[in-house]
């Protein structure tokens, strides 16, 4: 029993094969099809994979400056204590109004600026490093949050760069997604119109097959392998199309890099990610050959 499954699948995967390279011309043409569609959102996966790493190595953190004018240090022990409980802070740091002052001076290059003045006007700031992951949309709401604490009286925050880098992540992350998603439905139509063409031409011998008794599933067998076949190696043809693509750009690429002294690496797709693409593209082209081949085989059989 085992044994005879086992001959049906390789016999249908010898025929698939030879399909295949009965028409050497047609078929690459295919496979550069489906490479094309596939290197495109991979591409861009890349480039999101990329943007995100390149983010995260900005000397940019997300930080929120607290004020406030008390001089109680217990006072300020117990906001300090405060600002730490959220979950969302990374780091506190405290700047006395003194070295603000001094700071300031030497800003506008004014070594007596405090003998000018009667008092130092200037507020203590809580300097508040947020996680690196913290939603945009938390950013508002801690600094609504920090207002509300005992001798705070003003609290800044400058949401404006992040919530640009965080809405360029989503563009490309929602752009690829769409991509792929399009083209995954390309590769269904191509490799169902494929398979349409392969029934109407051997039209004859599948009739001969379904009179003599053979079932749909033994017909559909070698079809749905030729469907997974052209799938693969559309798969392998657009890690190959990227591969080369990466070594022709990957020179000018470091060139760019180091003229803004930006030592920032690169990155391709992972092993796993590498592994999915061409399996994952044989999959969905097994399936979309073995939904097309059973729709028109359904068709052909009234008029048997």
């Amino acid at each position: 029993m085992t044994g005879g499954w086992l001959f049906n699948h390789q016999r249908a995967l010898r025929l698939a094969l030879a399909r295949l390279l009965q028409t050497p011309f047609a078929t690459l043409f295919t496979l550069l099809v489906i490479g094309l569609a596939l290197s495109l959102p991979s591409a861009m996966y890349i480039g999101l994979k990329n943007l995100n790493h390149w983010l995260g190595h900005l000397p940019i953190t997300p930080e929120i400056s607290v004020f406030t004018q008390t001089d109680d240090p217990a006072a300020l022990k117990s906001l300090e204590s405060a600002l730490r409980n959220s979950a969302d802070v990374s780091a506190v740091r405290l700047i006395r109004r003194e070295e603000a002052l001094k700071s300031l001076a030497q800003q506008l290059n004014i070594s007596d600026l405090a003998d000018g003045l009667s008092h130092n006007p200037l507020p203590h700031t809580w300097v508040v490093r947020l996680n690196d992951n913290t939603a945009p949309e938390r950013f508002a709401q801690l600094q609504q949050q920090f207002s509300q604490l005992p001798n705070v009286v003003a609290v800044q925050y400058d949401a404006a760069l992040n919530q640009k880098l965080h809405a360029l992540r989503q563009f490309v992350a929602n752009t690829t997604l769409a991509l792929g998603v399009l083209l995954a439905i390309a590769l269904t139509a191509v490799v169902a119109n494929t398979i349409r063409l392969q029934i109407l031409t051997q039209r004859d011998e599948i009739e001969v097959s379904m009179l003599i008794g053979a079932t749909d599933a033994y017909i559909r067998r070698p079809f749905m392998y030729f469907g997974l076949l052209q799938g693969l190696l559309g798969g392998l043809t657009a890690l190959l199309l990227l591969t080369g693509f990466s070594l022709l750009t990957q020179p000018y690429l470091a060139d760019l890099l180091q003229n803004y002294g930006n030592s920032f690496t690169p990155q391709m797709l992972s092993p796993e990610e590498t592994l999915a693409l061409p399996l994952g593209t044989a999959l969905l082209a097994a399936l979309s050959a073995q939904f097309a081949a059973m729709r028109h085989l359904r068709q052909m059989r009234p008029s048997i």
